[in-house]
Order: structure tokens, then sequence, then C-alpha cells
């Protein structure tokens, strides 16, 4: 188990972070809609992101950089089209963060 916490804090100790983001498909996707809810109620200076993955890799917004946080979520963690987001997220310098719901089962994916 991780904490997420302190991992956030890591990440905001070594750089200014403008923005998160939540990408994935399906259930994957719709298991990130309270948190981006609380993000875009919550924060006066952050920006939030709620996207289908195969939407962002197309699609990128221009805010995706070094001081946006990209969380990919994916239930076996090779979801062709959420393993593209992260890629496309980690080219445009973001940080990114990969989550997958059954272990063992991560062969080429996040």
């Amino acid at each position: 188990m991780f904490d997420v916490k302190k991992m956030i804090e890591e990440i905001a100790a070594k750089k200014e972070i403008k923005n998160v983001s939540f990408v994935g498909c399906g259930g994957s996707l719709a298991c990130f809609f309270a948190p981006h809810y609380y993000v875009t109620h919550e924060a006066k200076t952050l920006t939030t992101l709620y996207e289908n993955a195969n939407e962002f890799t197309n699609d990128t917004p221009a805010f995706i950089n070094e001081n946006a946080i990209v969380v990919c979520a994916s239930r076996r963690g090779n979801t062709p089209q959420t393993v593209e987001a992260a890629k496309k997220a980690k080219e445009c310098g973001a940080t990114v963060i990969g989550l997958q719901l059954e272990t063992g089962t991560c062969r080429t994916g996040l």
C-alpha cells in the first residue's frame, strides 16, 4: 500500500502543481468523478480535467505540462487507450500516476 498524501507532498515539493487531471475508460474513469468534483468545488487556484483516455490522447489540453499531475486508471493496467493517454501526458512533461485494481495482471501497461 502507498501513502497518497505523502506521494503528492513529494511531487509538490519538486514543482508547482496547477492542474490535476483524471483519465480513464468506462468504470475506471467513473471512479474519478468524486475526486474531480472535490477539486472543482474546493480548489481556488488548481484546475482539473475529467476525460476519457482516447479523447485526452487525441485532443490534449495545453495545460497538460510540467505543472500538471495526470492520474490514469485501468482495471488491469493495460487498457490500450489509457496506456496511450499516460504516454501522452508524460510526453507533455506531466507527472503521471497510474492506478490499477487487479494486481498481477499488468504486462505492458501502466
